[in-house]
């Protein structure tokens, strides 16, 4: 009998230690680990947010026109919607190009996707400044927001749909270069 109680005291003792020693010296930096992978998520959920506010801001520009036969009290408020989605499309393309540091470093260096990253970026930015007519800043832009939501969140991050994100890489490619080149 009392080889059973010393066999089960001396587990015991031995799962105890084991346990306080894991979490002495091993907990500290898995609870590091943790939150770094927490922040990277935070930040990728941010992204798809912003890419998202910025396609339904082209959206709505772009299907919203102002109809000549409405009173001159809709056409105002038509006018003020549009103000305020302009507002929104400016806030989330500055939002994008100022915290995209966070956004990039959360993927991989692999196969370009930070580059690609934070130049669909600049050049959504740069065209939404830009002197182009309205219609054509929202045709890129969407463009744009539309390929890099497909080729960050439709193929690499649950495999689903690979083709689509490597369709959408490389229609960014394309659309980057035309627009590098001055278009």
């Amino acid at each position: 009998m009392t080889d059973v109680i010393s066999t089960i005291a001396i587990a015991a003792g031995t799962a105890i230690g084991v346990a306080v020693a894991t979490n002495w010296t091993v907990g500290p930096r898995l609870e590091a680990r943790n939150r770094e992978i927490q922040a990277a998520h935070i930040a990728r959920e941010e992204l798809g947010t912003q890419l998202r506010a910025i396609l339904s801001a082209c959206t709505r520009l772009r299907s919203a026109q102002i109809p000549a036969s409405v009173a001159p009290a809709v056409q105002a408020a038509i006018r003020a919607e549009r103000g305020r989605w302009r507002q929104q499309l400016d806030a989330a393309t500055a939002s994008l190009i100022d915290n995209f540091e966070s956004f990039a470093l959360t993927f991989r260096g692999q196969m370009g996707i930070r580059d690609m990253g934070i130049r669909t970026v600049g050049a959504m930015r740069f065209v939404w400044l830009s002197e182009r007519t309205e219609a054509r800043k929202l045709e890129i832009i969407q463009e744009l927001a539309g390929n890099l939501h497909d080729f960050y969140f439709a193929g690499f991050r649950s495999m689903l749909h690979p083709r689509r994100a490597i369709a959408a890489r490389e229609n960014l490619q394309a659309r980057l270069a035309t627009l590098e080149a001055g278009e």
